[in-house]
Formats: structure tokens, C-alpha cells, sequence
């Protein structure tokens, strides 16, 4: 039994079977994790200095400042994100309170608001935009990282490509897009 248990083929059915990731892939999932956090600190700092706003600020202006009429569904807007609806919901409060963005609700669906992006936003991310856009720059796009950032942009098509054909809604089905009718609604208020 012990000759059972030290042959080559019991080794490759151990190492199938183990939950961790062997040595190399432990180094790439570290290295991703470390870039990672090493651009999100280095964009909070830089947006910051440069704007006061925060990191989920400027990821919530970007998306309404690159969305048709500078509005999106607040449920697509998380969905975009990828954030809860809870985080989606005190994110868009403490925004609107401070007056970069405003809720609409939309006459058509009772359950359903729009964040739109208020002209006190638009602001902030254009004064954010070009110190976002040379990090950006340093950080991916300038060599000697070139070829990393290409392989990065290639990567992230792929994995957005996966990410919308996996997607489902609570109830499994496939999420849809709501038809230009209804993302075009307007309050009464």
C-alpha cells in the first residue's frame, strides 16, 4: 500500500485533487494582488491630492460621465461596478449629499432610479482627469511596461467578454438590458 502511495500517477492525482494553487500560480495570484492594491492606493492618492475625491467617487463619475445623458440605472451601475447593491446604495447617498450626483426616479418603474451625474461632478472628474490620466500612463502604458499593459487590455477584453455571457440575475436567468425607453425616463418631479 505504501508503494501504492508514492507512485508518480498517485502524485499527479494528489496534485489534482488539492485545493491551493501549486508554486507559480501562488506567485502570479500574489504578484496580481500586489499590483493591484499598489495602482488603487497610487490613484486614492492622486485623486486625493489632485481633487478630494475618493476612489469609489471616481469610479461611479466615470461610468455616469461616459453614459448616455450622464445617467445610468443605479441596479446597472452596481452591476457595471461590481458592487453590492448595499455598497451601491450608501456610495450613491454620500455622493448625493455632497452634491456631485442626484437620484431620479424613473415614472415608468416605481422600484427603479437613476444616478445622474450633477455638474459639481462633471467638475471633479475633469479635474481629476488629467492626473488620473498620467498615472494611468506611468503606471500601464509607458515602457518598459508596454507590452504588460497590452497583454492586460487583452486579458480584460476577455474577461469582460466572460464576465457578461456568465452573468445571471438572482433568479438564474440571463441578465438584459432594459430598452432604450425605459433607461430614457424622465421624473414628473
Amino acid at each position: 500500500m505504501a508503494d501504492q502511495q508514492s507512485t508518480p500517477d498517485r502524485q499527479v492525482e494528489i496534485e489534482q485533487e488539492s485545493p491551493w494553487l501549486n508554486a507559480e500560480q501562488q506567485r502570479m495570484w500574489r504578484l496580481w494582488i500586489h499590483l493591484y492594491a499598489k495602482a488603487v492606493t497610487a490613484q486614492a492618492r492622486q485623486l486625493g491630492d489632485d481633487s478630494r475625491l475618493s476612489f469609489s467617487d471616481y469610479e461611479v463619475l466615470v461610468h455616469l460621465s461616459e453614459a448616455e445623458g450622464r445617467r445610468l440605472r443605479i441596479s446597472a451601475l452596481a452591476d457595471q461596478l461590481q458592487w453590492d447593491r448595499s455598497r451601491m446604495s450608501h456610495q450613491i447617498r454620500r455622493m448625493e449629499e455632497r452634491g456631485l450626483l442626484w437620484r431620479e426616479s424613473c415614472d415608468t418603474d416605481g422600484r427603479g432610479f437613476f444616478a445622474v451625474l450633477d455638474p459639481r461632478g462633471l467638475n471633479a472628474i475633469q479635474d481629476a482627469a488629467p492626473g488620473a490620466r498620467a498615472l494611468g500612463e506611468e503606471a500601464v502604458l509607458r515602457a518598459p511596461h508596454a507590452r504588460a499593459g497590452a497583454a492586460i487590455r487583452r486579458d480584460s477584453r476577455t474577461t469582460a467578454a466572460g464576465d457578461r455571457s456568465r452573468r445571471r440575475s438572482r433568479e438564474g436567468r440571463p441578465l438584459v438590458s432594459l430598452p432604450a425607453s425605459r433607461q430614457r425616463c424622465r421624473s414628473s418631479a
